[in-house]
C-alpha cells in the first residue's frame, strides 16, 4: 500500500527542527529533514496502512512525545518564539495530529520499552495481533533498542527480539487530533498568546516552582540554554529577560 506523506498547512524549514524543539529532545543530530515523515511512517506501519518497515534513526527517542505533545503546543503558542521556529512547531502539531499517536483510544493499546533484537537488520514485526517497531537507541543489553507497540488483537504481537522492559504510554492527555489542529489554526490566524504574569504566579504557587522557573515554563522554554537570536534579552542569553520584559 503506497504511503502518502502528511503535508502541513504552511511550509517550514526542516533544517530548523532541532532548534525549534531544543530542550525537548536529545540526539539533535537525528532531528532533521524527514523526521516528521518518520512519525507518519511508523504510525502507518503500526496501524497497517503502510506495508514496508519504516526508516530508522529519525528523531532520537521521539516516543517520549506520545501523550505529551502538548508541550510542543505550549511552545508554539508562546510569544518569545521567532516565527521561523514557530512554523516548525506548528508543522509538527499538524503532522502529529494525523498519526495514531494523537488518538487517545489508540494510545490506550500502545506501550513502549526495550527490546534486544535477535537480528540487527530485523527491527519491525506485524501480525493480526498488532505490530512492534524498534526505533533506535541503546537500552539495556548490547542490542537494546527502544520500541513502540500497538496491539490490535487479544494477544501481544510478536516482537523482533526479546523484550526486556516495558512501560505504558500516556493514553489520556490534552493532545488529541482536534485540539492539535485547532491550536495550530488559532495561532496561524491570531498569533501567539499574550504574556500573562498572573498565570506564572499561580503556577509557581501551586507547584513550588520559582517565579522565574514558572515564567520560563509557561513561555515554552524549559531549557535555560534555549535562547532566540534577534530578541532583546539579558547578558546570559537564556531567554529570562525576554520573558520578564514582556511581562511588565
Amino acid at each position: 500500500m503506497p504511503h502518502t506523506p502528511i503535508r502541513p498547512a504552511q511550509p517550514f524549514d526542516e533544517q530548523r527542527i532541532a532548534q525549534a524543539l531544543n530542550g525537548f529532545i536529545e540526539g539533535s543530530g537525528h532531528w532533521g529533514p524527514g523526521t516528521f515523515a518518520g512519525f507518519t511512517e511508523v504510525g502507518g506501519y503500526l496501524t497497517g496502512s503502510r506495508e514496508e518497515a519504516p526508516a530508522r534513526y529519525r528523531g532520537w527517542n521521539w516516543y517520549r512525545f506520545i501523550g505529551r505533545c502538548g508541550a510542543v503546543a505550549l511552545r508554539a503558542s508562546s510569544f518569545p518564539v521567532p516565527d521561523h521556529l514557530r512554523a516548525v512547531q506548528l508543522a509538527m502539531l499538524e503532522v502529529w495530529a494525523e498519526t495514531p499517536f494523537a488518538d487517545p483510544e489508540v494510545r490506550a493499546r500502545m506501550r513502549t520499552g526495550v527490546v534486544e533484537l535477535a537480528d540487527r537488520d530485523t527491527y519491525a514485526a506485524r501480525t493480526r495481533e498488532g505490530a512492534v517497531v524498534a526505533l533506535h537507541g541503546l537500552g539495556t543489553g548490547r542490542d537494546g533498542q527502544r520500541f513502540v507497540e500497538l496491539r490490535t488483537g487479544a494477544a501481544q504481537p510478536p516482537a523482533p527480539g526479546r523484550i526486556t522492559a516495558t512501560e505504558p504510554v500516556h493514553a489520556a492527555g490534552w493532545d488529541t487530533p482536534d485540539r492539535l489542529r485547532g491550536l495550530a489554526d488559532l495561532v496561524r490566524q491570531k498569533g501567539p498568546a499574550p504574556w500573562d504574569r498572573a498565570a506564572a504566579a499561580v503556577l509557581a504557587k501551586r507547584t513550588g516552582l520559582s517565579r522565574a522557573g514558572a515564567a520560563l515554563l509557561l513561555a515554552g522554554i524549559p531549557d535555560v540554554k534555549y535562547g532566540y537570536r534577534g530578541r532583546r534579552r539579558g547578558p546570559q542569553s537564556d531567554g529570562t529577560q525576554a520573558v520578564r520584559s514582556r511581562g511588565r
